[in-house]
């Protein structure tokens, strides 16, 4: 459950009512992107916990697809989504 912030420009818009906490040295996140596999290194935010931060600079546009696993509790968490297209400038 989340509810909006009015500032849609902040990294932190949404407040994380029941974010599962203690996982970014478990947390896997990788973004491909043209056939090149980028690893991320994943932090908690401190000031939502539960929410999950990494950073990503693209080197080119296309279409990414970002993976995600974790275990939780003794269970295997995955799944993968493609955000919007990144645009060349």
């Amino acid at each position: 459950k989340t509810s909006k912030k009015a500032d849609h420009d902040k990294h932190d818009e949404e407040k994380l009512a029941n974010g599962v906490t203690g996982l970014a040295k478990d947390l896997q996140v990788d973004v491909t992107l043209n056939g090149k596999k980028t690893m991320l290194t994943m932090t908690e935010d401190s000031t939502n916990p539960g929410r999950y931060l990494g950073s990503y600079t693209p080197n080119s546009a296309g279409y990414p697809t970002v993976h995600v696993f974790v275990t939780i509790d003794g269970k295997a968490v995955e799944g993968s989504f493609h955000p919007e297209q990144i645009k060349s400038k």
